[in-house]
């Protein structure tokens, strides 16, 4: 359908984008995870747009450009990450949900470092990454006052609700 906004006349180019519709009618899509929108008539022009996208209540996720009740698991099953060279962080249900986050922090054990989602012995072998990077915690650690902490022995947790 060609389209013109109040007071304009429809450009006699049928592929002219300024005077067209965006969608079709009654479409709905998800912007995001979080949020819908309908595609309808929305403005002053006569040409069909997207409305603004509305947010999913709590609880709900965007399927098929409709919110529904349920949820979206953010991580796999059994899968696990390094949350820094300290933490291993599980995929689990760790909130009220019934969805699977990351959560059930486990601290380090003495000689270990996280890496790649598992605790491994630390040789301390330093790569040129873990040295810059290591240089700069340390610069801000100064700047800020911090004071170093290392793990020990009793600073094991056991994950919790692994799913």
């Amino acid at each position: 359908m060609l389209c013109a906004c109040p007071g304009e006349e429809p450009s006699s180019d049928p592929v002219d984008p300024a005077y067209s519709d965006e969608c079709t009618a009654g479409t709905r899509l998800c912007p995001s995870e979080w949020a819908s929108q309908l595609c309808g008539q929305f403005d002053d022009d006569a040409c069909l747009e997207l409305s603004t996208p509305h947010l999913c209540p709590s609880g709900e996720s965007c399927i098929d450009g409709e919110c529904v009740a349920g949820c979206v698991h953010e991580c796999a099953p059994g899968t696990a990450v390094c949350f820094n060279r300290d933490t291993v962080r599980f995929c689990g249900n760790f909130d009220t949900d019934d969805c699977r986050e990351l959560g059930g922090d486990m601290g380090c054990t003495a000689g270990t470092r996280c890496e790649a989602g598992a605790f491994v012995p630390d040789t301390g072998e330093r790569t040129p990454r873990s040295l810059a990077k290591a240089h700069w915690r340390a610069s801000r650690r100064k700047k800020e006052g911090w004071r170093w902490a290392p793990c020990s022995a009793s600073a094991t947790a056991s994950p919790t609700g692994l799913a």
